[in-house]
């Protein structure tokens, strides 16, 4: 069981000491097995925490940006703010980009999880160098899950960087009117507020469910 685990908590980029250390205080092969499944259970909680942390920070900011991505869904809203009919949607969508949540995103969101994503990321690893770590796990459920997580680590983490570049940009904008190149920006990045954000969220959930299904089948192994 120690060398499965050893595997599995390299590829999700646990740090972690080995088995040497183990057998160098005279445990028997169960004890050291033992010993390793608490050591990793215990890194797997301090990920979960991280990635619930960021769940629920973005969770939290749904509610205003809700309403972003409802004025550049809604066609008739958005023909109205493009092409400049409506002063008064215009005004809208910048007032619903200046929220409190708004705020918290251009100047606080970067800083305030940058603890929780080192912690979650993993070292950036070629699939020659993956592919020898997964042909240590012979279980091809557990390979699934682990490659579900990592692609999902991958995507939350450039989403983030994204979404918070992008906020950092419109809170440079002025509290007054808006011109053409600050709506442009908005309407260029769209897909940020429309679907990226949200696909944070979900990323979160899956990462979430992976260590879930990892922990049970920690437990199970033999």
């Amino acid at each position: 069981m120690i060398d499965i685990i050893a595997n599995i908590a390299s590829i999700l980029g646990f740090t972690m000491q080995m088995n040497d250390k183990f057998f160098a205080h005279g445990m028997n092969k169960e004890q050291a097995d033992n010993e390793m499944l608490l050591l990793f259970l215990k890194q797997l909680s301090v990920k979960s925490k991280a990635i619930k942390e960021i769940h629920q920070k973005y969770h939290s900011l749904s509610n205003d940006f809700r309403l972003v991505a409802v004025f550049l869904t809604n066609p008739v809203i958005y023909e109205k703010i493009v092409t400049n009919r409506s002063r008064a949607l215009r005004n809208a969508l910048k007032e619903s980009l200046q929220t409190p949540s708004a705020r918290i995103a251009q100047t606080q969101l970067s800083a305030q999880l940058r603890p929780c994503f080192e912690n979650l990321l993993v070292s950036i690893k070629d699939e020659s160098h993956l592919s020898v770590e997964f042909s240590g796990i012979n279980d091809c459920e557990m390979k699934a899950i682990l490659r579900k997580i990592l692609n999902a680590q991958k995507e939350i983490f450039q989403l983030h960087q994204q979404f918070c570049g992008i906020m950092k940009t419109i809170g440079s904008y002025p509290l007054g009117n808006w011109g053409y190149s600050e709506f442009d920006f908005i309407k260029t990045n769209q897909r940020v507020f429309i679907s990226d954000f949200y696909s944070i969220i979900d990323y979160a959930d899956i990462i979430l469910m992976g260590y879930l299904d990892i922990y049970h089948c920690a437990l199970n192994l033999k």
